[in-house]
Order: structure tokens, then C-alpha cells, then sequence
């Protein structure tokens, strides 16, 4: 995970795409390891680490891509027979540049799937572009390996409280001028996790880590209303706060009451008038 300095604190939230995929590979029986840069771009210590890995996967958004465009060129003379791969939201909406930057292989789309692929079917074909199709059932993948990293050195609050992050589906409808998702079909087709797929995630990190307060990190937290009201039932059950997004076309007081009832207590909003 490469450095972000450009965010006001980037260390808000860890990153979640390499634990989801940290997750995938350790439910398949490998033993991925995890290097977290954020805060600390500092690759000569895990020179030693890496020296014998067939492997290195880097995820980049496209402020991040020049810090992993380095951190590969850093790293590879340290191990040049091995494949460096490039996934997250740069790799996504511009896999050409990835490649032209020296990446090995691109993962332009969900990567829990397409890294088994690559490593099941090791060595790829360099100078690859994985399209892989968008994952169905999203409950058939592995809740993140937040234990891949070091958590406590995160930071963000909601009304006070310690939070931590987490994905309730994937995919957005809509095509927003700032938004990068607008340019890639797979994106705008929305898939939801199961309501007991997210109760039993939020469960397991208030017993690891002793907290109650969960940041939403959904695109809008309302785009299906009715899911939207049966999630509040459930979320009422356990007793948290949350924060999250929302569309404002589709917040209304039967939405409003029901999230406020489930503990949520900080809602943003895209500006979306003139880019519809």
C-alpha cells in the first residue's frame, strides 16, 4: 500500500481493497504478506521481505499511482524475476498507463478473484490486462484481513468515537462529473452485501477491537430504499453509531428517521446537479 501525502490526513482509513484481497488469498491456503506505507513511504525496509516473492501486487488511486509507479521501480532491482502487479482505482480507469508505466500485470476491476487467478496459473503472461467481470454473490468473499496491517495507527472520529470502515456494496448507477466511476461500465452495476454479511462484520470488529462507531463506505448508503430501511432494522439490533453517504434525490423523512433510529449520526452529500 503506497504512501497518500496529497490527503488532508491520510490516515483517516486504511486502505480495504488489498485486505479483501490479503483475505482471499489466505482462505485459498497462501500466506500473503501485507506492507503498509501509508504515513511512512519507506520501501528499503521491506527489501528483505521480498527478495524471494513471485508476487508483488501494489494498489493505486490515481493521486497514488506515481508513489506506486516508484515504489515498483524502487523495488524491482531487488527482485527482478518477479511479476509486479498494479489493481485499485488507477489501474481500473487507465490500465494502458500501468502498463506503459512497467507494471507486469494490470487488475482492471475486483481483484479477490483475478489475483487467484494469477497466482493458481503462475507465471501469467507479462504485460497483461485482467478485465475480470464483477463478483456474484458478493457474500462469497472473505470479509478484509484488517489484521494484515496495524489498525490502532488509524484515526477517524465519529462524534467522538473511535471508527473503523467498511463496504456495504459495490457499484454506482450513476455518472457524477467528479466521480472516476462514471467511465467504467462494471462500475455502474450496483451489487449489495447480504444485511448478514454486514451484521456479522461489524460483530466480529466490535469484539476484536472494542469499538462501536462504523464509517459506511458505500457511494450512497440510500440507493434501494427498501434495503436501506430493512439494514436500519437490523443495525438497530446491535447498537452502534455510524456515518455515511447519501443521494440526496433519494433521502427523504421515512429514510432520514429510519437511519437516525439505527445510530446514525453524520451523513455527506455529493453535489450531483449538472452532472446527471
Amino acid at each position: 500500500i503506497p504512501d497518500a501525502p496529497f490527503l488532508f490526513d491520510p490516515m483517516g482509513f486504511p486502505a480495504l481493497g488489498p485486505l479483501y484481497i490479503s483475505a482471499a488469498l489466505k482462505r485459498a491456503g497462501y500466506q500473503p504478506q501485507v506492507y503498509d506505507m501509508t504515513g511512512t513511504m519507506k520501501p528499503h525496509l521491506i527489501v528483505p521481505d521480498i527478495q524471494n516473492c513471485n508476487i508483488i501486487a501494489i494498489t493505486a488511486t490515481s493521486p497514488q499511482f506515481p508513489y506506486a509507479v516508484e515504489m515498483m521501480r524502487w523495488l524491482r532491482p531487488h527482485n527482478p524475476d518477479a511479476f509486479f502487479v498494479i489493481g485499485g482505482a488507477h489501474a481500473i480507469v487507465s490500465p494502458q498507463t500501468c502498463k506503459a508505466a512497467g507494471f507486469d500485470i494490470t487488475v482492471a476491476g475486483e481483484g479477490e478473484e483475478a489475483i487467484l487467478d494469477i497466482v493458481e496459473n503462475f507465471p501469467p503472461s507479462r504485460e497483461s490486462i485482467f478485465y475480470p467481470k464483477p463478483i456474484e454473490p458478493l457474500d462469497s468473499i472473505a470479509h478484509p484481513d484488517r489484521e494484515a496491517i496495524d489498525v490502532s495507527r488509524y484515526h477517524f472520529y465519529v462524534t467522538g468515537e473511535k471508527t473503523l470502515h467498511l463496504m456495504g456494496q459495490r457499484g454506482c448507477p450513476y455518472g457524477c462529473a467528479f466521480c472516476c466511476g462514471r467511465e467504467v461500465k462494471s462500475y455502474r452495476y450496483v451489487r449489495f452485501f447480504s444485511d448478514d454479511y454486514i451484521i456479522e462484520e461489524i460483530e466480529s470488529l466490535m469484539d476484536r477491537y472494542s469499538i462501536r462507531s462504523f464509517m459506511f463506505f458505500d457511494d450512497e448508503f440510500n440507493i434501494n430504499k427498501k434495503r436501506t430501511l430493512r439494514l436500519c432494522e437490523r443495525l438497530k439490533e446491535i447498537d452502534i453509531i455510524f456515518r455515511c453517504q447519501v443521494r440526496s434525490n433519494l433521502f427523504d423523512a421515512e429514510v432520514a428517521q429510519a437511519m437516525a433510529e439505527a445510530g446514525c449520526k453524520e451523513v455527506g452529500c455529493g453535489v450531483e446537479t449538472g452532472s446527471m
